[in-house]
């Protein structure tokens, strides 16, 4: 179950940035539901245009600085996506998140949409 959502409050503005912060609550089939505030800075996704099931990675950045990566697993049956899994990894640093991660053609897409050269990372 997909229980992903956008608070309407509390809203807050991130320090360093000019964008809105929200309050996020990401399901976790790993652990616990992932709750914080921050920032959806990209979502990326791999999928072949005849493939049936395909990696979905939502980058988020919260406001006390850790990276929050949502990664979702899905699979088409007819005309309808179905989650296989949600899994949520928090790292308290680009580089952390690159070493756990590993780079590939989706995280590298991924890094790319937040805002990290993952070239000085290796």
């Amino acid at each position: 179950m997909d229980i992903t959502k956008q608070t309407e409050t509390p809203l807050k503005v991130h320090p360093n940035a000019e964008t809105v912060s929200l309050h996020y609550i990401l399901a976790n089939d790993n652990g616990p539901t992932v709750s914080f505030i921050g920032e959806h800075l990209t979502t990326v996704s791999c999928q072949h245009p005849k493939a049936k099931s395909w990696t979905e990675m939502s980058g988020y950045r919260s406001l006390d600085g850790l990276y929050i990566v949502k990664t979702t697993r899905l699979h088409l049956s007819g005309s309808v996506e179905e989650v296989i899994y949600e899994t949520v990894s928090t790292f308290t640093s680009a580089e952390k998140m690159a070493v756990r991660m590993g780079l590939n053609r989706l995280t590298s897409k991924l890094f790319k949409g937040m805002g990290i050269d993952h070239l000085s990372l290796e």
